[in-house]
């Protein structure tokens, strides 16, 4: 390196104390790797502000010897040196500071662990096994934080916002999502929570896994809240993936009560699209199960979805003809599901002339005249 050019990085670092260390920072970037070692050197620097605005600029150079200064950084004793110190560590990709970050998901302040598992996400695909490793440590922030910064990994897989490993989608959801699963057993802690928010995270990729999972009952259950299939039905909800509406509705005829109302408040955040498969359901099975269908299509239908009278009376009469005879509930409770159709048409044509919306013609619903449905909640034949 010249003397010139050694005199001018000199210069730079020395005004990064100053009010203009951003046009400083930009200029020692633009050198780039010339101004590494200085910049490393200047980690050590008396001033906290050349600190941290020399790890910004080893971050934007990106250069992989700067990573075991960067990781002693970790522990100056000012924030903000911390701060973007690991910023750099995630924007240089920095595999071997992976353990060092995952200890930072324990610290005692959560902005630190924010930014801890900012720079793990960032560092994809080598620090996925050490975060799936992070899900079975000892301590619960470890493994809270493993188990958000996978859901963040998988979410960006989903998006499509995550190209540099997005090669590796197929493998990381294999890899992650039965580790995620299995720690959704574990009810009453943060792990449980965050593994359920991660999967929702991860989405269509995860209901595969979620849907078996649904069909099997734990032996390490310690209460019905520990029960994988309760998880499960919560996180199916979240997703509102149709694919899993058939194993729902099974599981409203379930042996706890838990698991029915995650079942039915699961089918209900799927909407419309669980219409017609719970109203084939609900002359099938046992009477709690029938029950819950019933109430899980009202759900649906005072939710709001938007439904064809037409088609629902279709559908109900074809259910009648099936089961009508062997269940006497099933002719009441189509009227009400039909009523409260009925009366929702109504009411969502209010709104829309309330607020102005004159131009938009809704058919009222039609009365049956000789036909199945008369006024009233019962349901009568002509």
């Amino acid at each position: 390196m010249d003397k010139e050019l050694k005199k001018r990085i000199a210069g730079l670092i020395d005004r990064l104390i100053f009010p203009d260390f951003q046009s400083a920072i930009n200029e020692l970037v633009k050198i780039g790797e010339p101004a590494v070692p200085a910049l490393i050197r200047a980690l050590e620097h008396e001033f906290h502000e050349v600190r941290y605005n020399s790890a910004k600029a080893l971050g934007e150079i990106g250069d992989p010897s700067a990573v075991p200064s960067l990781v002693r950084s970790l522990d100056d004793c000012y924030g903000i040196v911390q701060r973007h110190s690991m910023e750099a560590l995630g924007k240089i990709g920095a595999i071997s500071a992976v353990p060092a970050l995952i200890e930072r998901l324990d610290d005692d302040n959560f902005d630190f662990r924010t930014y801890a598992q900012d720079a793990l996400v960032a560092i994809v695909p080598p620090a996925v096994p050490g975060l799936i490793a992070g899900l079975e440590d000892k301590r619960y922030m470890v493994q809270f934080g493993s188990a958000q910064a996978l859901g963040r990994i998988g979410g960006a897989l989903l998006r499509g916002d995550a190209s540099k490993q997005a090669e590796n989608s197929a493998e990381f959801y294999m890899t992650t999502i039965p580790v995620l699963i299995g720690r959704m057993m574990d009810h009453g802690c943060l792990t449980y929570h965050a593994a359920a928010d991660a999967l929702a995270a991860m989405g269509r990729p995860a209901v595969p896994a979620l849907i078996a999972a649904m069909e099997e009952k734990s032996s390490e259950m310690k209460d019905e809240f520990t029960d994988m299939r309760y998880n499960a039905a919560n996180v199916l909800g979240r997703i509102g993936e149709e694919s899993a509406v058939p194993a729902l509705i099974q599981a409203l005829g379930a042996d706890t009560q838990s698991l029915q109302n995650n079942a039915r408040d699961a089918l209900a955040a799927i909407g419309k699209p669980a219409i017609p498969p719970l109203i084939k359901a609900l002359g099938c099975g046992s009477e709690t199960a029938r029950w819950n269908c019933f109430r899980a299509l009202l759900n649906i239908i005072d939710g709001g979805a938007d439904i064809r009278l037409e088609d629902l009376r279709s559908w109900l009469l074809e259910t009648i003809s099936l089961h009508g005879r062997s269940d006497p509930t099933l002719a009441e409770r189509s009227a009400v599901i039909y009523s409260n159709a009925a009366e929702a048409v109504r009411n969502r044509k209010s709104r829309l002339l309330e607020s102005g919306l004159n131009g938009i013609k809704l058919k009222p619903p039609k009365g049956d005249k000789g036909g199945v449905f008369r006024s009233g909640s019962r349901l009568q034949f002509a």
